[in-house]
């Protein structure tokens, strides 16, 4: 009879980390879930935001994320994709340098505001400094001016505001 009790003693003391260890498990698959979920979610967020946006745009933040997350400079592939970007869009009577950088700093602050949503706060603060120096670019701009100024000159200046800059090869 003392070995059922001690059998019976045993696996009381057994049952408890059982169901402890039954606890955690379901706690944990809980979790998992949940996780799950979320990230669900966020991708779901992601390839909306990817469906929804031009490919412009997608390259930038692209570029963007890829040199706030690098440890050494930002490569010309960045660079040309953000400024192929920030250039988007300007037409031949934006000739000025002025006018060329309010055009570039507007098209910052649109692509700062898409890319906000997947950054976290330092990520941030990174993103803004990076599309700031990038906007005012002197070489950057004075390459837009150039480029606006010869399709002036192939276009004439017949109010052919369509003809935009796209690219911009200097990075």
């Amino acid at each position: 009879m003392s070995v059922k009790k001690e059998n019976v003693a045993e696996n009381a003391n057994n049952q408890p980390a059982e169901n402890q260890n039954s606890a955690n498990a379901s706690t944990v698959n809980k979790e998992v879930k949940k996780q799950k979920i979320e990230d669900e979610k966020y991708a779901k967020a992601i390839y909306n935001f990817m469906v929804n946006s031009n490919p412009c745009e997608l390259e930038a933040l692209r570029g963007i994320i890829i040199a706030i997350n690098s440890e050494t400079a930002v490569e010309n592939d960045e660079k040309y994709a953000i400024n192929r970007f920030l250039n988007h869009g300007m037409n031949n009577l934006q000739i000025s340098q002025e006018a060329v950088m309010a055009h570039r700093i507007g098209r910052s602050n649109q692509l700062l505001q898409s890319v906000s949503r997947f950054l976290d706060k330092e990520q941030l603060v990174r993103a803004s400094k990076l599309l700031s120096n990038l906007s005012i670019d002197r070489e950057s701009v004075e390459y837009a001016i150039k480029v606006l100024s010869e399709r002036n000159r192939t276009y004439g200046n017949s109010n052919k505001t369509n003809n935009t800059v796209n690219s911009n090869p200097l990075g």
